[in-house]
């Protein structure tokens, strides 16, 4: 299947959720519809999936509700967390508290594709990359930030967040570089 058939068969089965983007090639596109088809939903592992499949990069996922994204007051291996921020030889890493008052939330930190591309830039013309005392000049020097791309944009992220995510539950988002 190839071409408008592919455009066809993402509209029947997806509607207006999934579309091509400009210059997307039919292998990239098929292997878009089969992610989208087969994937898991509605449930924390199918957030993370998706959100691993689209930016390349795991988010942070806490849920105030569960007990393994939570702090213990009291027990020093309370899964690597501490108490109300207090760094001590028996805690590490950010304090979260638990909540019974925000049932069926999350909270979720999704982190941005990294940005490809760019100019030549000073790689074919006669700009130093190297500035006094061998320190590298700034990117934006030999490169233009206006042709840098990203796979996914911040409504991908949050469309992909929104299809993934169980019916009646409110996902807290996040975007993060």
């Amino acid at each position: 299947m190839s071409d408008g058939f592919l455009d066809l068969f993402a509209s029947d089965f997806f509607g207006s959720l999934i579309q091509r983007k400009s210059n997307q090639s039919d292998a990239s596109f098929r292997s878009v519809i089969q992610a989208n088809l087969f994937a898991e939903k509605a449930t924390r592992k199918g957030v993370v999936n998706v959100l691993t499949t689209i930016t390349g990069r795991a988010p942070v996922v806490f849920e105030p509700n569960r007990v393994g994204d939570v702090a213990i007051m009291g027990v020093p291996t309370a899964g690597g967390q501490n108490y109300m921020g207090i760094q001590t030889s028996m805690y590490v890493g950010p304090a979260r508290m638990a909540s019974t008052a925000t049932p069926y939330q999350a909270f979720v930190i999704a982190y941005r594709p990294q940005a490809t591309g760019g100019s030549a830039g000073g790689a074919f013309t006669d700009a130093p990359t190297q500035a006094a005392l061998n320190t590298p000049l700034a990117k934006s020097y030999t490169n233009s930030l206006s042709l840098l791309t990203s796979s996914a944009t911040d409504a991908d992220i949050y469309a992909a967040v929104d299809a993934a995510r169980p019916v009646g539950t409110i996902l807290w988002v996040a975007l993060s570089n």
